[in-house]
């Protein structure tokens, strides 16, 4: 009974926040998700409606996608296609009596089901890719969850303080996979960068992390790929541009965030005493060794590597495999399929969404101050 009450009082919070988002309501009025958020308020699922679950071992895991926008269309199911490891059997679209696989451009063999009730409920998934408004993403987490699926979200998320580790507890307990999509933690350019920031402070090394950009949800939260300890933010300037942040921690990593509107900018620069390494427009890593300086990664994809998703969907394209995989996409995909598969922790999961959330709070508190 207590479970069951916490459970509603959670959902009932959820939706109380969903509609004093005003054009949030009218937008899950229009989408049609309006019903499931209030069914889910007014009769939570009962755990007992879980199907099987995978607990690792060979071939694809079977996936769900709830939501299929332009993002979805554009760049997850792109990138979904080059995860031999991943299998997409079934997806919750908006309308499923006016779509058809084909002019989805989807197999003929991938089910569509109007909304995401009809994709959880389905016993031949084993994992869900989350691809709708925000607003729905904690919600849609936590149903997932009690169906016993895994989990793949888009970012942010939105789990915060003790609502997330309470996430956080149920994932584990029910031995489920939770990932978020801070995809340039997988990203090749950004991920070796962490990992030789790591590496630097196994050798009790102080690091420095300066970083440029507009891609500000993914490039801020890589001083959580270097540091779990807690973040301090301060905004040093303001300007019309951006702002300047500086984030340090208790364990002596240090970060410069440069926030940039112009996303033809992105650079970043990792610091170790003498050591040097320099990532430029995105595209090329090097390290400064000496006199000389070693490249360590290119890009070397026809796609503009600086070019946003919104772009490409602004031009009705879709990007290739170098840019999704460069861009950490692909990356993260296959990130998720193997913690499926291999019963492991994924590297973003629902404890690293909450503190993600938290820093992006400091940093919003911390401008505000500055202004």
């Amino acid at each position: 009974m207590k479970a069951r009450l916490s459970r509603w009082l959670g959902n009932a919070r959820s939706m109380l926040v969903y509609l004093l988002g005003g054009s949030l309501w009218v937008r899950a009025v229009r989408d049609g998700t309006a019903g499931a958020l209030l069914r889910a308020v007014l009769k939570p699922p009962r755990n007992g409606r879980r199907v099987a679950v995978r607990r690792g071992g060979e071939g694809s895991v079977r996936v769900g996608l709830i939501g299929f926008g332009r993002q979805a269309a554009s760049i997850l199911w792109p990138a979904m296609r080059q995860v031999s490891s991943l299998r997409l059997v079934a997806v919750g679209v908006r309308r499923e009596r006016v779509a058809t696989p084909a002019g989805l451009g989807l197999p003929d063999d991938v089910a569509l089901t109007r909304g995401h009730e009809a994709v959880l409920n389905r016993t031949d998934v084993e994992a869900v890719i989350i691809a709708t408004p925000t607003s729905l993403h904690e919600m849609l987490t936590r149903e997932a969850l009690r169906r016993g699926k895994h989990v793949f979200c888009e970012v942010p998320g939105i789990v915060t303080g003790a609502r997330g580790l309470r996430l956080a507890r149920w994932a584990e307990g029910a031995d489920l996979r939770v990932q978020y999509d801070f995809r340039f933690h997988h990203a090749p350019p950004y991920g070796q960068l962490l990992r030789r920031g790591r590496d630097w402070r196994a050798e009790g090394r102080p690091v420095v992390l300066d970083v440029e950009g507009s891609e500000r949800l993914h490039l801020y939260t890589l001083v959580l790929g270097l540091s779990e300890g807690p973040c301090r933010v301060q905004c040093e300037e303001r300007s019309a541009n951006g702002a300047k942040y500086t984030i340090e921690t208790d364990d002596g990593v240090r970060m410069i965030y440069r926030e940039h509107r112009s996303p033809r900018v992105e650079k970043a620069h990792l610091r170790s005493g003498e050591r040097l390494l320099s990532l430029e427009s995105g595209s090329e890593l090097s390290e400064v060794r000496g006199e000389g300086v070693a490249t360590l990664w290119r890009y070397d994809g026809g796609d503009d590597l600086l070019k946003l998703p919104e772009d490409f969907r602004a031009e009705n394209g879709i990007p290739g495999s170098a840019y999704l995989h460069a861009r950490g996409f692909i990356p993260g995909l296959r990130s998720f399929a193997d913690a499926v598969q291999r019963g492991e922790r994924p590297a973003c999961d629902i404890v690293f969404a909450a503190r993600a959330q938290t820093l992006y709070r400091d940093l919003v508190r911390s401008r505000w101050r500055a202004s």
